[in-house]
C-alpha cells in the first residue's frame, strides 16, 4: 500500500510539472511575424531579412524576419551563436561563403578579405608586415599565397620593400594597409594606402620579385591638394575588377587670422588598373546635409551611390567603362509610408525599408524603378493580439543574406 502511495504521489507530481510547464510554454512562446507579400513575386525577397527587436516577458528578445517568419538569436544553436559572434559578416558575402567552402584549407587564417582576389585560374591572397630596419626605414613585407586552380599547385612567397622615411617628408611610413588586389595579365597589383598616399606594387606572381611600384598623383583634381580618404572596391571582394575608386578630400588654405568659408571639397577618381588612367568621375556627389545618409558601392564595374533621409532616396550608378550616370528617385510615399528606415543596393535591385501605420519592404529595378516585391510585416493571433505584437516589435534595419 506504501509503494502505490508513491507511485500515485509521483504521478500528481509529474502531472503537476508538466501542466506547468505547458502552461508557462503557452505563455512564454516567442511570438512569431513574417513579411507577408502584398504586390510582386515573392522569391525577389528570398534573401532579404529584417532585423529587429521585441519584448518578451519583459526582456528584450532579437529576431531576424523574412517570408518565412521570424528567426530569433535566443533560439540558435551554441554553435551558430559562435560563428556569428567570430564572424558576423560571413552571411551577407556569398562568394566568401563559397571560398571557404570548397578551398577550406586555403581559406584558413585568412581574415582581410581586402587582400583576396580570384579568378577562373587564380586565387590570392596578399597580406603586409612591417619592421624597422636600421637607416633604411620600414621594410614591408608582402606576404603572398597563391593557389593555381586549375592545376591545384600552391605557391607562397614574401617580398621585402624599403619604404622611403626621409626627413624632407612631412611624414614617414609606418603602415601599409592592402586595400585591393587585381591581376593583370601575369602581373599581380596590389592597392596600398598609407597616410594620405596610394601606391601601387607590381609584383611577378612566379618569383615574387617586385616588378615596379608608383605613387598615383592626384594633382589634377581641385587645387592640387586633394589626398586619398577611401578606396571603394568590389563590394563582392574576391571579385575581380578592372577599376578601383578613390574618394578624395580637399581641405581650404587657411591663413592665420582667418576663418575659410569654404568647407572641405571631396571628389571621386577612377584607376583603371591595366593603363595606369586616374580619371574623374563626375554626377556622384553625396548629399552631405545632417539628415541625409550616404553610401558608396561598386558591384561588377558599375558605381553607385544611395542619398537617403526620411522621405527620399535618390540612386545614382555608373559604369565606369563608359561613364554614363542613371538614377532613380524613390519616395517613402508613393507605397503609403511615412518614412525611409533603410536602403541597400545588391545585384541591381534596391532595397528599401519603411515605416508608416505598418512596417513594409520594398524592392525595386535599379535604375530602372520597376516594382518587382512589396510585403508588409505581420504578427500571429487574433487581429487584438497581432496588434498587440506589433507594438512591441521593432524593425531597424534590412540586409541581404548570403
Amino acid at each position: 500500500m506504501k509503494t502505490y502511495g508513491w507511485t500515485i504521489g509521483l504521478c500528481l507530481f509529474s502531472a503537476v510539472v508538466i501542466v506547468t510547464f505547458l502552461t508557462y510554454s503557452a505563455f512564454d512562446r516567442l511570438p512569431q511575424y513574417a513579411l507577408v507579400t502584398a504586390e510582386g513575386d515573392e522569391s525577389a525577397a528570398a534573401r532579404m531579412e529584417l532585423m529587429g527587436v521585441t519584448t518578451v516577458s519583459g526582456r528584450y528578445e532579437v529576431l531576424a524576419l523574412t517570408t518565412r517568419g521570424s528567426v530569433y538569436d535566443s533560439e540558435k544553436s551554441a554553435y551558430q551563436k559562435m560563428i556569428a559572434e567570430a564572424r558576423p559578416w560571413i552571411d551577407y558575402m556569398p562568394d566568401i561563403r563559397k571560398l571557404q567552402n570548397d578551398y577550406r584549407q586555403f581559406m584558413r587564417g585568412k581574415g582581410d578579405y581586402r587582400g583576396l582576389f580570384q579568378d577562373d585560374e587564380w586565387l590570392v591572397y596578399v597580406k603586409t608586415s612591417r619592421t624597422k630596419a636600421a637607416e633604411k626605414g620600414i621594410v614591408v613585407t608582402f606576404h603572398v599565397d597563391m593557389l593555381d586552380k586549375t592545376g591545384k599547385k600552391k605557391n607562397r612567397f614574401d617580398t621585402k620593400i624599403t619604404l622611403p622615411s626621409e626627413p624632407s617628408l612631412p611624414y614617414s611610413f609606418q603602415n601599409v594597409d592592402v586595400m585591393d588586389v587585381q591581376r593583370v595579365g601575369r602581373e599581380l597589383h596590389v592597392m596600398t594606402m598609407q597616410h594620405d598616399t596610394c601606391i601601387v606594387f607590381v609584383l611577378d606572381p612566379d618569383s615574387g620579385t617586385l616588378l615596379r611600384a608608383h605613387a598615383l598623383d592626384f594633382a589634377a583634381f581641385g587645387d592640387g591638394s586633394a589626398i586619398p580618404v577611401q578606396i571603394i572596391g568590389e563590394t563582392r571582394r574576391s571579385y575581380p575588377s578592372e577599376y578601383v575608386v578613390i574618394r578624395l578630400k580637399e581641405w581650404p588654405a587657411i591663413t592665420e587670422g582667418v576663418t575659410a568659408s569654404n568647407p572641405e571639397r571631396e571628389y571621386l577618381a577612377a584607376y583603371h588598373y591595366a593603363t595606369g588612367e586616374i580619371r574623374p568621375i563626375e554626377g556622384m556627389d553625396r548629399d552631405r546635409s545632417e539628415d541625409t545618409n550616404s553610401i558608396y558601392q561598386m558591384e561588377d564595374g558599375t558605381f553607385s551611390l544611395i542619398n537617403y533621409n526620411a522621405h527620399q532616396a535618390e540612386f545614382r550608378s555608373v559604369r565606369l567603362d563608359r561613364g554614363e550616370v542613371q538614377s532613380l528617385v524613390v519616395q517613402s510615399q508613393q507605397f503609403g509610408a511615412e518614412s525611409i528606415r533603410s536602403v541597400k543596393w545588391n545585384e541591381g535591385k534596391l532595397y528599401l525599408l519603411l515605416q508608416g501605420n505598418e512596417m513594409s519592404a520594398v524592392i525595386l529595378e535599379a535604375p530602372g524603378g520597376k516594382l518587382l516585391y512589396r510585403g508588409v510585416v505581420k504578427a500571429e493571433g487574433s487581429a487584438e493580439e497581432a496588434k498587440r505584437r506589433l507594438e512591441k516589435l521593432q524593425i531597424y534595419d534590412l540586409e541581404i543574406h548570403a
